[in-house]
Order: C-alpha cells, then structure tokens, then sequence
C-alpha cells in the first residue's frame, strides 16, 4: 500500500510514492520493511508444507511498475532456491516494465554493449541502483554478490518477459524518462529487447547459459487487459506441461 491509496489501515506498512516498485523500506505506518521482504515472506507462507503439501508450483507475474519490482526482485532474492529444494518451481514473468537492473555496467550502445563513456558525463549515476549494482540495497546483505555471481544465479532461474509488440511510445506518460532509464532504450519494447540481448552478451562474456525467453504479444500496447488477455499470453505464462508431467498429473487426480 501507498500513503495516497484507499483502504489503508493503522498497523500497515505503507509507501510513499512509487518506492516500493524498487524494493525500499515502508515509510509510514509500520515502517522499515521493504517490498521485497513482503515477497520473501509471502513466499515462504505459500511454500510451507504445512498449508499447502500438494504445492508445486508458484508463477509471480509483475506487470508495468509491478514488474520493476519483480525484475528486481527476481534478481536480488535468495528465496527461489529454498523452495526449489523443497520441490516447488518458481516461475517469474516480467511483463513491460519501463527499466531493468542490470548487472555490468555496459549499456546497448549501437549493435552491441559497452560502457556509455560519452553519456556518462550527463549521467555520472546511470549504473547505480535501481538501474545496476552501485549502492546496492541493504536487502543484499553483505558479503554481496557481484554482478557474475548475481547473473549465475539469475540466469538458472525460470524468468519468461513480455510486451505489448505496440508498446512502443516515447512519451508514454508511465514510462520513466530518467536518465537511467533512457540509457536502457527508448521505449518499452527497447529497453526490453535491449534486456534480453545484454543477457545473451553477459552468457558469452562470463560462460554462464542463460535461457530467458521473450515474446512480443501482437496487438497490445500498455494496456494489462489486451495484453494478459491475449490466448498467447496466457500460454506463455502457463505453459502445458510437458507429456509426463501431464501423465502424472491425470494419474494424481481421483476417480
């Protein structure tokens, strides 16, 4: 919750503003918790057996600022792998945000990526966070990660990103125009093509396999409802099983 929604409570962590899209600490109310440990714990109650022992699988889909905060998180967590030892995938689904937290401090820069000397002089702070590593959160508690190690993990991780194929505005009027941001891409479909190619580069430069697939949804802007309600989308996200785990799905089921 934010300070401006409805519905807040006494006794809530609140917000302010937009702070929560970059996992920083409630500012009101109950203070000092960041939007990524609500994540953690919000996990951690679903993988508990004890509540829910048949639990396989757990699909978090972040949309527009929601997805700032998931790329984010996706990243920084150290959830994933605990319920993955307790047999429970985790699937993660960005879907157009307007930035990304890179990993190196290299940016696309014509056909490739490299580090943006030139534009660095109008924007000195271009890598650090919520746009790369520099100043890091307090969520990363030391000894941090680096970007290779933070990309390693990252990179085993099942993450699929989206965007509308026409959302593709300059001057949309949620699309973050900092600096930081702008370095990314132009539009939201840039900066998420661009994403997607600077992970490819990191997979060869480091040697670590990377496969995050991306998919354009034809037809829809920035919009959530043409978007999510598009039959592609929703097979994106929820991919068929594969033909044994469909066998062993229909031999679970009762007569």
């Amino acid at each position: 919750m934010a300070h401006k929604d409805r519905g807040v409570l006494p006794g809530m962590p609140v917000w302010g503003g937009g702070a929560w899209m970059q996992g920083e600490p409630s500012a009101r109310g109950v203070t000092g918790i960041t939007s990524f440990q609500v994540l953690d714990d919000l996990l951690r109650w679903l993988g508990d057996p004890r509540r829910f022992p048949d639990l396989r699988e757990i699909v978090l889909i972040g949309h527009s600022a929601g997805a700032q905060l998931l790329q984010r998180y996706t990243v920084l967590n150290a959830v994933t792998e605990e319920l993955q030892q307790a047999g429970i995938h985790v699937r993660y689904v960005i879907s157009s945000p307007s930035s990304y937290l890179y990993l190196s401090p290299e940016r696309p820069l014509g056909d490739g990526f490299a580090i943006p000397t030139m534009q660095m002089q109008a924007c000195p702070r271009y890598d650090d966070y919520r746009y790369g590593l520099q100043h890091a959160p307090a969520y990363l508690p030391p000894p941090q990660l680096d970007g290779r190690q933070l990309f390693a993990r990252y990179a085993a991780r099942d993450v699929r990103y989206m965007v509308g194929a026409r959302d593709t505005d300059p001057q949309h009027r949620y699309l973050d125009h900092a600096c930081g941001a702008a370095m990314q891409g132009q539009t939201r479909v840039a900066r998420q093509l661009a994403y997607v190619g600077s992970e490819r580069d990191l997979s060869q430069r480091w040697q670590i396999p990377v496969d995050h697939p991306q998919r354009q949804i034809p037809g829809a802007a920035h919009g959530a409802a043409r978007l999510f309600g598009a039959p592609e989308a929703v097979q994106w996200i929820f991919p068929p099983p594969s033909g044994a785990a469909r066998r062993e799905s229909a031999g679970s089921r009762l007569p």
